[in-house]
């Protein structure tokens, strides 16, 4: 029962803006495809799984002529939104279910130089569950299309993502996406049925392309570190969602490909969109 109002909630989210279908369901995928690539365990592959799905909760309390604005922000409506990280964890933290999920949801858009909000925490300060969600919330946002922004090219984004790195995101959860959709496990704007139907001990661990860095974990007050990573046992069943296999290697990119309504957006924040567009990410 539990896990049913999980899932309504986050699909409550999505319907407050239709330009939003099903990126909860998309960004839970994610960030539980990258924690099993960095081979986390089951239990925190599901801790990881349910804050993404439930990282943007906060917008319930963003008016709607925000959330679906077709421009750029104004100072105040930026403010405003802004707020709905610690919304969303004020909401949550009366639900015992939900304590060790809480620091992905408030924390998902810090980033490690400490640019972030809402506390501007950097490096190890901000909880690993937080970074994880930010790289998936990210190139979701980057390959969907909104009412402010095309999706854009895949190449491109990873190659902006990964110019980033050290400021917005760490290098170990930015290499994981990208060797996910290297071996076909994700792909932009995919249909994603349901990431709660199925027990994270039923899916077949997940074997990545090539050796990845091992990621230190945060060791600050905000939250309990996570446990030092062990690689579970083989399973001998099928990913939970088959995808078609994903070329050998990505193209060179082609910044000419980028259209030009998406280049207007790298300026101040990082990536993608300036403060005003960029921190609208659902």
């Amino acid at each position: 029962m539990f896990m049913g109002a999980v899932t309504s909630l986050a699909a409550a989210i999505d319907a407050k803006d239709p330009y939003t279908a099903g990126h909860s369901e998309r960004v839970a995928h994610y960030s539980a495809t990258i924690a099993k690539i960095l081979r986390f365990p089951d239990e925190e592959v599901e801790n990881i799984r349910i804050a993404a799905l439930m990282h943007d909760v906060g917008k319930i309390g963003i008016q709607d002529s925000i959330l679906g604005k077709m421009g750029p922000l104004t100072d105040e409506e930026f403010a405003v939104m802004k707020t709905h990280p610690t919304k969303g964890a004020a909401i949550m933290e009366h639900v015992p279910q939900l304590k060790s999920m809480i620091p992905g949801m408030k924390y998902h858009h810090e980033n490690v130089d400490g640019s972030g909000y809402p506390e501007g925490l950097k490096g190890d300060q901000i909880p690993v569950i937080a970074k994880i969600v930010s790289v998936a919330d990210t190139f979701d946002a980057m390959t969907t299309n909104r009412p402010y922004q095309k999706a854009m090219e895949i190449t491109y984004v990873f190659t902006r993502m990964r110019s980033f790195i050290g400021k917005k995101f760490e290098k170990h959860y930015v290499e994981a996406l990208i060797t996910a959709y290297e071996e076909g496990l994700i792909r932009p704007n995919m249909k994603v049925d349901s990431v709660l139907k199925t027990a994270p001990s039923a899916a077949s661990p997940v074997v990545p392309a090539r050796e990845l860095p091992v990621p230190q974990m945060a060791k600050g007050p905000l939250t309990a570190s996570l446990p030092a990573f062990q690689t579970p046992p083989p399973a001998a069943q099928p990913p939970i969602i088959p995808i078609p296999p994903a070329p050998a290697a990505l193209p060179a990119p082609r910044a000419a490909a980028v259209p030009p309504s998406s280049m207007r957006v790298e300026e101040t924040h990082g990536i993608g969109p300036p403060p005003a567009l960029m921190d609208r990410i659902r």
